[in-house]
């Protein structure tokens, strides 16, 4: 998969000037869903128009018709390790005792539109009363990060003396079969309290497709996303290592949304009127290009402290989430490939090589991938239920060496 990303990467020599910034280019692909949530309300997009701003982020789709949600829900992407299932996703919430709960659902393609001159779009609102979920626990969750490779979901939260602590749990039957299909189970695997350094970091976020997380420091009115690799995220978390600082900006008033896809989300808020920037995460050191979409605040309570979360589900996930049964994979790339070079993303001679390289490159990914996930799971499994008594919660050591990032500073003028 690395030798596949790889590959990617150096089929595309064009960036996108500020002339043709589109949705659909910052990601690189036509293949994709864009996941939002503001309170209660879930809305699912795909197919955004040049020079458009996500519908998701106006105030029609972000008014939530739940009144009695005041806590956040947070979203995870749930993908299938055999890349054989589309993937679903996993909301976590509180119920009227603050207590944190969660359940797993599948994720909707929404429909084309009556006419062709708008993004497809489909919102819902989430009731926990109303769902199956499990109840996890008792004190105040303020971040939740998700491991797919382990199906490992880690809470952090404050306890009443003010110290910050961790839950992780091992997610089993995400992907079942018969009449079952929707339920999931959840087992504790450990508790502990964080290291102290870790007071000083927020807005913790992963990014599935690049398996990466990110945290936020703030100094004197400067903010720094750092970056590690998610099978660090345990010694960041117990022994307080630090990420490498990929990206800073001079703001007091804007907030990290989320870092998915490749693509970096931000909020301000000021007076009324949120401003949402998008941009890509994937090269922080060229010239900034992205979309700024603003909004009214008036008719909801984003000054009230709700986050809006938001999710990337592309390419061959996508596939299976559209296609279902029939989804094929050679298919796929090859309707990206040719959306690239309409693009200009690539160039034509390199398509029939590239596309012939890049699908001997996934099924040879994909068999080893299918091979190792399940022998590596095990392991994994045993190591962490072996730690339960011993206290140290600990990956094991072969999980692979700290990679090198860039840094780099963007004022955000765009």
């Amino acid at each position: 998969m690395f030798l596949l990303l790889v590959l990617l990467h150096s089929l595309q020599p064009i960036f996108i000037s500020p002339m043709d910034v589109s949705f659909n280019r910052m990601l690189e692909t036509n293949q994709y869903l864009l996941i939002s949530q503001y309170a209660c309300q879930t809305t699912f997009e795909s197919n955004i128009k040049d020079n458009s701003c996500p519908k998701s982020f106006s105030n029609f789709y972000m008014r939530s018709s739940e009144t009695g949600c005041i806590h956040p829900i947070r979203v995870h992407l749930i993908r299938d390790p055999e890349e054989k299932r589309p993937p679903r996703a996993l909301y976590i919430g509180q119920d009227y005792r603050a207590r944190s709960i969660a359940f797993v659902d599948d994720i909707q393609i929404p429909s084309p539109p009556v006419t062709n001159n708008t993004s497809f779009i489909y919102s819902r609102s989430i009731i926990f009363s109303n769902r199956t979920h499990k109840h996890l626990n008792r004190m105040r969750t303020e971040f939740t990060l998700y491991d797919q490779s382990y199906q490992l979901l880690y809470l952090i939260t404050r306890n009443s003396f003010g110290s910050l602590t961790c839950a992780v749990y091992r997610l089993l039957n995400l992907f079942p079969g018969g009449n079952n299909r929707l339920m999931f189970d959840v087992i504790n695997m450990n508790d502990f309290v964080m290291h102290p350094l870790n007071k000083v970091r927020s807005n913790w976020i992963e990014d599935p497709y690049s398996e990466n997380v990110f945290y936020t420091t703030s100094n004197g009115g400067v903010t720094s996303i750092h970056a590690l690799p998610m099978n660090r995220l345990l010694f960041a978390l117990q022994d307080g290592i630090d990420g490498k600082r990929v990206f800073s900006y001079e703001s007091s008033s804007r907030s990290i949304v989320s870092i998915s896809g490749g693509l970096l989300f931000s909020q301000h808020l000021r007076s009324g009127y949120s401003t949402v920037y998008i941009r890509s995460f994937a090269n922080m050191t060229q010239q900034p290009v992205g979309l700024s979409c603003g909004l009214h605040t008036g008719y909801h309570q984003v000054d009230g402290g709700q986050p809006i979360t938001i999710l990337i589900v592309k390419n061959w996930d996508y596939c299976l989430l559209r296609d279902g049964l029939l989804a094929d994979s050679k298919s796929c790339l090859q309707e990206r490939e040719q959306w690239m070079v309409k693009e200009g993303l690539v160039s034509e001679s390199l398509s029939f090589w590239s596309t012939t390289l890049i699908i001997v490159l996934i099924l040879l990914s994909t068999v080893s991938e299918s091979l190792s996930f399940w022998s590596t799971t095990l392991i994994i499994v045993l190591i962490l239920l072996s730690t339960q008594e011993a206290g140290n919660f600990r990956y094991p050591s072969f999980l692979g060496q700290y990679l090198d990032m860039d840094i780099s500073v963007d004022r955000w003028n765009y």
